[in-house]
Formats: structure tokens, C-alpha cells, sequence
């Protein structure tokens, strides 16, 4: 458990809070509308409308699932692996716990917590617990940014109790989407070649060798968020192991090509309720950086990430193991969710209409005068790390007695 003198700890977020403000108040707010919103709303402003409300509502569900035969759990880790969906699932968690007045591990800096293994001290920075108290262990509900696995680590500033859960995604579409996202063609110099993947594909071993941005993420990228350097993940027998422990760790893993799927499965998991996990998707690739290629580099891919490939063949089996147990109410559990899905995309997305302002993503448009709750499932995890963290931030000078006036 972390623990530290209080006069040092706020004075430390105090500073962050400085500078994430400084950093973050002049920058463009997300696009939620079609047409354009009040240029000096903050998202602050915009989400504190009806936030007494929607409080006010979940708590209501929360007693009655209570009295059930789960509890709601709110102390949650999220091991964020890259170009798996993650952002979207990210987006859910963020949006449950700010809902629910929960505790984040946050870089003050930047929405990526790091791109090391984790490690106790990088939660020394975070804005601290909404509910901390002198003397009392920093500990905090959640987190979902990005930072490599590491369970010894990340159990000492997370609360007892927690649910552990990742995604993952087929290695062969996993490196395809790398490749695109990451612009690796311009990085590398293939945009000469007329399909620059299938180069890419026949140069593997070359480009292995190179240093750049994001080369850890061209082979068995998902290990290595999930802990394992370059030379583990050549070790097989270490690769099994790992897995076998992976097994015992993680409460649930999601399997992004049956996202609809794992998210039943993790709203059985965390006692939640439909609302809890809809979604707008995020992070959706730009069509310009998607690249057709020669399908028979497909199993060449597979070996190519083979520590990639075993673990993702695992946890698929393991995930329809878990669907099969569940029998005929998963799927009519399954089938309401998707009914909701359509009901939001029908309710609050413009459709047709798409933001490209990030030439790597295509995002959805919210309708004009779109609910609250609308606006909530459209911010991305960038937004979410914006306002907890100012939020955690301002409870915490709170604490010191400060007073503050933002113009």
C-alpha cells in the first residue's frame, strides 16, 4: 500500500492539478453535436446538467441488484491492450465510475498512465482518491489507462476486492490494425509499394531488427502489454506458463471479435445492468489505413506471434466455455443488449454523418440536442481522464482549503 506524508502528497496535486489545467483548458472540446454547443462550455460543464439525476438513478438500480444476488463491483483493473477495442471498453468503465463518484489511477500528464511495466510509484502522481483521508493508505477503485501488466504492482494501489479483465483480438487482424493505426507504411518508408502490408508481411524480420516508435506491437504485441518482453515471448514453455496464470488472474477476457458476447459476460461478472455497458464505438480505423493483402500471409502472421496466437486460442476457448454454461438466458440476454445497442444508434447518433478531424479515426456525430446520457457514451477515454482527473484534482485542494475561481 502506498502511503506518504499528507503535506507532500497535496502539494504534489496541487502542482498536477495545475498543470493538467493549464494543459487541457484551452483545448477544443469533443465534437458531441451536429450542430455547434456554447464554444465556452467546458465538458464539465456539459455533463453536470442532469449528473444529480442520473446519480441519483443508479443508485436506485444499484440497491435492487444488492438485494439480488450480486453486488455491483466497483474496484476494477483494466489492462488496456493496444488496437483490441480497448478504447471503447475503456470509455464504458470511465463512464460507470464517473457515474458512481469512483477513484482513478491517473497520469495528471497525459491519458496514458505509461508505456513501462507498471509499478507502484507511478500512482504517487495520480490526483489521489476522491475519498482520501490523512493517514489512510492510497489505494484507488480503478484503472483502466494504459500501462503494462504487472499483478504484484498494480494489487498494492487498487482496492481489495477487484475484478481483473482484458481484451484481446486475433493476432493476423490485431498486426493489420497496428500497422494501419500506427501509419507504419509512411514509417518504414513502404508507401512506394503498391500494397505496402504485403511488403510489410515479406520484411518482418528486417523491420523486427530496426528501432521505432511502436515496434514492440509488430510481433505478439498483446504479451507484451500483458507483461512479457521480447525474449519471454519467444520461450514457449514461459508463454504457457504465463497463460496458465493469466487464467487464475484475470476474472475475464474479453475476445473483441465477440465484443457483443464478452461484454454480457462482463456485465454478468460485475453485476451491472444493460445501460451499464452500451456503447458508441471508438478509435475506429480510418477506411484509408485499412489495407487488403495476400490472405495466405495469414498463417505465416500466426507463427509469425505465436505467443500471440496460443494465448488468443485460449481465452477464445475459455470465453465460449463460459457462454455455453450459461445456456438459453445468455443469449436472450444477448439479444436484449442488442436491441439496446440499435435503440441508441437510433436515438443518438447523426447517421451518415462522420468526423474525420483525426485523419486515423472516423467518428460518430451525435444528433442535435442529444440526452445526457447520449453525451456520455460519446466521449472517448481522453475526455473521461479530462474531467476525473480534474475532479479528483479539485477535491483534493478542496481538502487544503483552497479556493478556487476558474474564468
Amino acid at each position: 500500500m502506498l502511503k506518504r506524508l499528507p503535506g507532500f502528497f497535496f502539494a504534489l496535486c496541487a502542482v498536477a492539478f495545475l498543470t493538467l489545467y493549464t494543459k487541457t483548458r484551452n483545448l477544443p472540446q469533443p465534437p458531441i453535436y451536429r450542430t455547434p454547443t456554447n464554444p465556452r462550455s467546458s465538458v464539465l460543464e456539459l455533463l453536470s446538467t442532469n449528473f444529480s439525476e442520473l446519480t441519483s438513478q443508479i443508485s436506485d438500480s444499484a440497491i435492487e441488484r444488492s438485494n439480488g444476488s450480486c453486488a455491483e463491483v466497483n474496484n476494477i483493473v483494466f489492462v488496456k491492450t493496444h488496437k483490441t477495442g480497448s478504447t471503447t471498453l475503456a470509455s464504458i468503465i470511465e463512464r460507470f465510475g464517473y457515474l458512481r463518484n469512483l477513484s482513478f489511477v491517473l497520469n495528471p500528464h497525459s491519458h496514458i498512465l505509461t508505456s513501462q511495466l507498471f509499478h507502484r510509484k507511478m500512482a504517487i502522481k495520480s490526483p489521489p482518491p476522491l475519498d482520501f483521508k490523512d493517514g489512510d493508505a492510497v489505494t484507488f477503485n480503478i484503472l483502466t489507462s494504459h500501462a503494462r501488466y504487472s499483478r504484484k504492482e498494480i494489487s498494492q494501489v487498487i482496492r481489495p476486492g477487484a475484478k481483473y479483465i482484458t481484451i484481446i483480438r486475433d493476432p493476423v487482424a490485431n498486426l493489420e490494425s497496428s500497422f494501419g493505426y500506427f501509419q507504419l507504411a509512411e514509417k518504414l518508408g513502404l508507401t512506394i509499394y503498391r500494397r505496402p502490408f504485403n511488403m510489410f508481411l515479406r520484411r518482418l524480420d528486417e523491420f523486427s531488427q530496426q528501432t521505432f516508435f511502436r515496434r514492440p506491437y509488430i510481433r505478439n504485441g498483446q504479451m507484451y502489454d500483458l507483461g512479457l518482453n521480447a525474449k519471454q515471448q519467444t520461450n514457449i514453455s514461459y508463454v504457457l506458463l504465463k497463460i496458465e496464470e493469466f487464467s487464475k488472474e484475470f476474472n475475464l477476457v474479453l475476445i473483441q471479435e465477440y465484443y457483443d458476447e464478452s461484454l454480457i459476460l462482463l456485465k454478468n461478472l460485475l453485476c451491472w445492468d444493460f445501460d451499464d455497458i452500451l456503447y458508441i464505438p471508438k478509435g475506429v480505423r480510418s477506411k484509408r489505413l485499412r489495407y487488403n493483402y495476400d490472405k495466405s500471409f495469414d498463417q505465416n502472421i500466426r507463427q509469425w506471434s505465436l505467443a500471440d496466437s496460443i494465448l488468443y486460442d485460449y481465452f477464445n476457448k475459455t470465453l465460449w466455455r463460459k457462454i455455453h454454461a450459461l445456456g438459453d438466458q445468455f443469449y436472450r440476454d444477448l439479444e436484449i443488449f442488442r436491441r439496446k445497442q440499435k435503440e441508441v444508434f437510433r436515438t443518438c447518433v447523426d447517421v451518415g454523418v462522420i468526423d474525420t478531424s483525426d485523419r486515423r479515426e472516423e467518428k460518430f456525430v451525435l444528433v442535435a440536442n442529444a440526452s445526457h446520457f447520449c453525451q456520455l457514451l460519446r466521449l472517448e477515454d481522453t475526455h473521461y481522464w479530462k474531467i476525473l482527473g480534474q475532479r479528483q484534482m479539485i477535491a483534493a485542494l478542496r481538502r487544503m482549503n483552497f479556493t478556487l475561481n476558474f474564468k
